[in-house]
């Protein structure tokens, strides 16, 4: 028995050791970032002329990253650092230049500062003054460096990825898809985890309001929205096959409507405590909404590729794989009311939904040119990210349906984008 407690008092201990040994290095990392920042705050790729601190910085990331990669237990770190070092590969496997690798390496680096608010929350003492002040400094931080400096430094600025491509991997698609892979692959990572940090932040905020009552009240409202919406992007070029992507956001728009207020309802007048699965009282509104998200994104495919010339093929292919997916949901209905089983059915009613969503945003993504298919997929990720951290618990539905009125927004910019051709 003294063995087995000593072996756990020395196991503890490394541990400790080795997570002091991660933060000190984050920290020193961090710091170096917002040195280097400093220093190159007024140069642009275009006024380069010799290393910058970056250039300096940028080894030092990679060796902790591939000695992390072996300490660490976290899979999304191990991610994050596979994604870093496929960013150096590509760097140093075609000796890329001074300016050009400025481009990446400055607003990646750049990240790294929020690290320096991250590692203090392990060495200020918690519930002080200070911890709740640095605890804000990082979330504003993160979000301001790892989301939206990223964001359109990096991802949305697709010209960088040109400039690279067509100057050091033209015909090398592998290596430029390994370059491409792991920038889209830390930012998806820094909305995961943004998405975990307001988990955390909600969770103190809303403990004590009754959320799900709430929710439900503006889920009914909320998709409302998307009918000023489309028709004003619409009226700008108006065209007969807008008619159709009108038609599915109207009856989502009502199905959701009945849907949503049948519940708030039963909440108002304390008929039902908690909302998880359908019953026999709504099954049939339950299956009228499902229905209709599948209409809806079938007339997007509709409306989207109305004047391409494989326009049957997609159309055909696409509500195949909704009624498939349609007579799935039905037989899963069915299974809830002989077996009752509540995490099969939303576990299987949540895949066999995305399904035909997934099919569907791949064809319009393929469709729309870069200016729109990047932010299209990007808030795509985003509410699939939403089902998998849950970050506002009950009002997670909330913000997936202000997230549906994005998504609606670049479907029709897209679709509006062919019309003629």
């Amino acid at each position: 028995m003294s063995q087995i407690i000593d072996f756990s008092n020395r196991y503890y201990l490394n541990t400790i050791i080795i997570e002091d040994l991660q933060n000190i290095s984050l920290f020193i990392i961090g710091v170096s970032s917002l040195l280097s920042s400093i220093y190159c705050y007024n140069l642009t790729y275009d006024t380069i002329i010799e290393k910058t601190p970056f250039d300096i910085l940028l080894p030092f990331v990679g060796v902790h990253a591939g000695i992390d990669f072996f300490i660490s237990d976290k899979y999304d770190i191990k991610i994050h650092h596979i994604f870093i070092m496929g960013i150096l590969f590509y760097n140093n496997y075609y000796d890329v230049s001074d300016s050009h690798r400025f481009m990446f390496s400055c607003p990646l680096l750049k990240t790294e500062i929020s690290s320096i608010f991250y590692v203090l929350k392990y060495w200020i003492p918690k519930n002080s003054f200070m911890y709740s002040i640095n605890s804000i400094l990082f979330y504003i931080l993160f979000f301001k460096l790892r989301i939206f400096d990223f964001y359109y430094q990096i991802i949305y600025n697709n010209s960088n990825f040109n400039i690279l491509f067509e100057t050091y991997s033209q015909k090398d698609y592998l290596l430029s898809s390994i370059m491409l892979v792991s920038c889209y692959g830390l930012f998806i990572l820094n909305l995961y985890w943004f998405f975990i940090i307001n988990k955390i932040v909600y969770k103190g905020i809303a403990k004590n309001i009754n959320t799900e009552t709430i929710c439900h009240f503006l889920c009914s409202y909320i998709h409302w929205i998307n009918i000023p919406v489309a028709f004003y992007i619409y009226s700008h070029n108006p065209n007969e096959k807008n008619i159709f992507d009108m038609i599915g956001i109207t009856a989502l728009s009502i199905s959701s409507y009945i849907y949503h207020y049948d519940i708030y309802g039963r909440f108002l007048n304390k008929q039902i405590e908690e909302y998880t699965i359908p019953n026999k009282e709504n099954i049939v509104i339950f299956l009228n909404d499902t229905i209709c998200i599948n209409l809806r994104s079938f007339l997007i495919i509709v409306t989207n590729y109305y004047y391409n010339p494989h326009f049957s093929i997609i159309t055909a292919s696409s509500g195949l794989v909704h009624l498939t997916c349609i007579y799935h949901n039905i037989l899963n209905i069915l299974d809830l009311f002989i077996d009752n089983t509540k995490i099969n059915f939303l576990n299987n009613h949540n895949l066999i939904t995305a399904l035909p969503i997934v099919y569907d945003v791949s064809l319009i993504f393929a469709n729309s040119p870069n200016e729109i298919a990047i932010p299209f997929l990007l808030v795509n990720i985003m509410m699939g990210l939403l089902f998998i951290v849950e970050p506002f618990y009950n009002f997670t539905h909330v913000a997936f349906h202000f997230l549906l009125i994005a998504q609606n927004y670049y479907i029709c910019m897209s679709s509006s984008q062919y019309i003629g051709n």
